[in-house]
């Protein structure tokens, strides 16, 4: 057994003898190889995190409401939800969720963490900021954390899972978030960063959306060592829809990985998935993108556009769009294409006295953005731009 899977077992022995981590003949990690970090010793998580410094209390303490793991575990001090009253309840020891088979992380960050259930039963007039921490004391451990949000029928809230680490950090961190939409409900999460390019980050998110529930997810992903974000969504309910509008943008040598499956299991459905990638330098961005329509699920509208650009010869970009239709009266489309700056473009803000390197930022911000523009919540969509502003290189040269 490789050493990742030693310390993911060790967490959890009874549950997890059995598990199996990807390996090189797995279709769905073809571009993400566990090499190293099977090759490496992990310790267990710590049981005390390091000091925050200054900065980073006073970064926590600017955001409110709030909900705060450190180190994988819920930190009741730092989190500040009293904003909320009685919209939100919160149980630290909730039933933990049953990830499926496939998700071998899924399953070994809900075995091995204790699950933290959120329940949403009232509208919030803010988006509530999840803050996912790791310290220095994490240094070559694995982090687990296991996440379920509840939003009761009619619901509309906003989330924004904020992952933070040391520069060079170099833990493994595992999340598991298991989401429920109940009828008429409607999410709105992004997904940020700022983590060093030495870290290893898996993520696994299942959405289940009722009837006419909403889920909307924005992320900018800037990749790490290793970075791996499996969306499974399932529009269960009558006119449930799903919209996802991401970028990748990888500099240096880092690795971003977004996989995304989107099941309609009931009529008159709609998933709609924008993204966009970019890679720089020597990065590595991967998309996988699978539309289902499964029999029964008349009249769903599915559509997945990605869009990449190199901006290196050493840079590397893969994408494999996915269409599965089993149904009747359905509106499908999905595409992928790999290009570089449009030099038509490039000419003309140069002749317009604009710098080489300013003129192929403009061009990149403008590719990149175009996906988070179209993120409804307003707070959201601000906070996805000012991610994206700063993982743009400032030289784009």
């Amino acid at each position: 057994m490789s050493g990742l899977a030693q310390a993911l077992v060790a967490a959890a022995p009874e549950q997890l003898d059995d598990i199996i981590l990807p390996g090189p003949r797995d279709e769905r990690w073809r571009y993400s190889t566990l090499r190293a970090l099977n090759q490496r010793t992990f310790k267990t998580a710590p049981t005390a995190s390091a000091p925050l410094g200054d900065v980073l209390q006073a970064r926590i303490a600017s955001l409110s409401p709030r909900l705060v793991f450190i180190d994988g575990r819920l930190d009741a001090a730092l989190s500040d939800l009293v904003a909320l009253g009685d919209a939100v309840t919160l149980d630290a020891s909730a039933p933990p969720a049953n990830p499926s088979p496939h998700w071998p992380f899924a399953r070994a960050a809900a075995a091995a963490a204790p699950t933290v259930a959120l329940r949403i039963t009232a509208a919030c007039a803010t988006p509530v900021h999840l803050l996912s921490i790791t310290t220095a004391a994490a240094q070559d451990a694995v982090v687990q954390q296991s996440l379920r949000v509840e939003l009761t029928p009619g619901t509309e809230a906003s989330v924004v899972h904020h992952r933070l680490g040391e520069s060079d950090g170099t833990a493994f961190v595992n999340l598991w978030r298991d989401l429920v939409l109940a009828d008429g409900a409607t999410l709105h999460w992004l997904e940020a960063a700022d983590e060093g390019e030495r870290a290893s980050i898996v993520i696994g998110t299942r959405a289940v959306l009722g009837a006419a529930a909403r889920f909307e997810l924005g992320e900018v992903a800037a990749g790490a060592a290793l970075y791996r974000h499996d969306l499974d969504a399932t529009l269960a309910g009558e006119q449930a829809e799903l919209v996802v509008r991401g970028c990748t943008m990888v500099t240096k040598r880092r690795h971003a990985d977004i996989s995304i499956d989107a099941r309609h299991r009931a009529k008159h459905t709609r998933s709609d998935i924008v993204w966009r990638g970019l890679a720089d330098q020597r990065g590595h961005g991967i998309f996988a993108g699978q539309l289902i329509v499964e029999e029964g699920a008349d009249g769903a509208d599915a559509a997945l556009s990605n869009k990449n650009l190199l901006l290196s010869p050493h840079a590397e970009i893969d994408t494999r769009p996915v269409l599965e239709i089993y149904a009747d009266e359905v509106k499908a489309a999905h595409g992928a294409t790999v290009g570089r700056l449009d030099e038509r473009s490039l000419f003309y803000l140069r002749s317009r006295g604009i710098p080489e390197a300013d003129a192929r930022r403009i061009l990149q911000l403008a590719f990149a953005r175009e996906p988070l523009l179209q993120l409804a919540d307003a707070a959201l969509r601000d906070l996805a731009l000012a991610a994206l502003a700063r993982v743009l290189p400032e030289d784009a040269s």
